[in-house]
Protein backbone atom coordinates (compact mmCIF):
# COMPACT_ATOMS: atom_id res chain seq x y z
CA UNK A 1 0.00 0.00 0.00
CA UNK A 2 1.45 3.37 -0.60
CA UNK A 3 1.15 6.50 1.56
CA UNK A 4 -1.81 7.66 -0.25
CA UNK A 5 -3.56 4.43 0.07
CA UNK A 6 -3.51 4.34 3.70
CA UNK A 7 -4.47 8.00 4.12
CA UNK A 8 -7.50 7.06 2.06
CA UNK A 9 -8.73 3.74 4.36
CA UNK A 10 -7.62 6.23 7.48
CA UNK A 11 -10.04 8.59 5.83
CA UNK A 12 -13.01 6.08 4.86
CA UNK A 13 -12.78 4.62 8.63
CA UNK A 14 -13.07 8.50 9.79
CA UNK A 15 -16.10 8.89 7.18
CA UNK A 16 -17.64 5.97 8.54
CA UNK A 17 -17.61 6.25 12.14
CA UNK A 18 -20.55 8.00 13.63
CA UNK A 19 -18.62 10.27 16.14
CA UNK A 20 -16.19 11.58 13.80
CA UNK A 21 -16.88 14.83 11.79
CA UNK A 22 -13.69 15.42 10.61
CA UNK A 23 -10.14 14.24 9.61
CA UNK A 24 -6.61 14.98 8.94
CA UNK A 25 -3.27 13.85 8.12
CA UNK A 26 -0.01 15.24 8.25
CA UNK A 27 2.11 17.02 10.52
CA UNK A 28 1.29 17.77 14.05
CA UNK A 29 1.89 21.73 13.13
CA UNK A 30 -0.39 21.33 10.50
CA UNK A 31 -2.96 21.06 12.66
CA UNK A 32 -5.54 24.24 12.53
CA UNK A 33 -8.90 25.03 14.75
CA UNK A 34 -11.50 23.68 13.26
CA UNK A 35 -15.70 24.95 14.46
CA UNK A 36 -17.05 23.28 16.71
CA UNK A 37 -19.46 21.32 14.95
CA UNK A 38 -16.06 19.95 13.12
CA UNK A 39 -15.46 18.03 16.30
CA UNK A 40 -14.98 15.01 17.26
CA UNK A 41 -11.81 14.99 15.23
CA UNK A 42 -9.17 12.71 13.21
CA UNK A 43 -5.78 13.32 12.76
CA UNK A 44 -3.05 11.13 11.75
CA UNK A 45 0.50 11.77 12.06
CA UNK A 46 2.91 9.64 9.59
CA UNK A 47 6.03 8.39 11.01
CA UNK A 48 8.62 6.33 10.31
CA UNK A 49 8.91 3.97 7.55
CA UNK A 50 11.27 1.01 7.56
CA UNK A 51 12.38 -1.42 4.84
CA UNK A 52 13.54 -4.64 4.86
CA UNK A 53 13.68 -7.36 2.14
CA UNK A 54 9.94 -6.95 0.17
CA UNK A 55 8.21 -5.05 3.19
CA UNK A 56 7.51 -1.78 4.35
CA UNK A 57 6.80 -1.05 7.91
CA UNK A 58 5.66 1.92 8.36
CA UNK A 59 4.30 3.65 12.02
CA UNK A 60 1.23 6.39 12.26
CA UNK A 61 -0.14 8.22 15.44
CA UNK A 62 -3.59 8.59 15.72
CA UNK A 63 -5.06 11.43 17.66
CA UNK A 64 -8.79 12.21 18.15
CA UNK A 65 -9.72 15.38 19.19
CA UNK A 66 -12.91 16.35 21.12
CA UNK A 67 -13.94 19.86 23.03
CA UNK A 68 -14.44 19.85 26.53
CA UNK A 69 -16.11 22.81 28.58
CA UNK A 70 -14.40 25.39 29.97
CA UNK A 71 -16.10 24.18 33.65
CA UNK A 72 -14.62 20.57 32.16
CA UNK A 73 -17.91 19.71 33.28
CA UNK A 74 -17.61 16.97 30.32
CA UNK A 75 -13.93 16.24 30.53
CA UNK A 76 -14.54 12.51 31.86
CA UNK A 77 -17.02 12.19 29.28
CA UNK A 78 -14.42 13.22 26.82
CA UNK A 79 -11.64 11.36 27.48
CA UNK A 80 -13.98 8.07 27.99
CA UNK A 81 -15.55 8.38 24.23
CA UNK A 82 -12.12 9.70 22.47
CA UNK A 83 -10.10 6.63 23.96
CA UNK A 84 -13.54 4.87 22.82
CA UNK A 85 -13.29 5.98 19.19
CA UNK A 86 -9.46 5.16 18.84
CA UNK A 87 -10.00 1.40 19.96
CA UNK A 88 -12.28 1.41 17.65
CA UNK A 89 -10.49 2.59 14.67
Amino acid sequence: MTINNIKTLFESIADNHFQIKSFGFGKVQEIEGVDAAQYVRMWVVPGSSTILDNTIERTFTILIFDLVHKDDSNQTEVLSDTEQILDDV
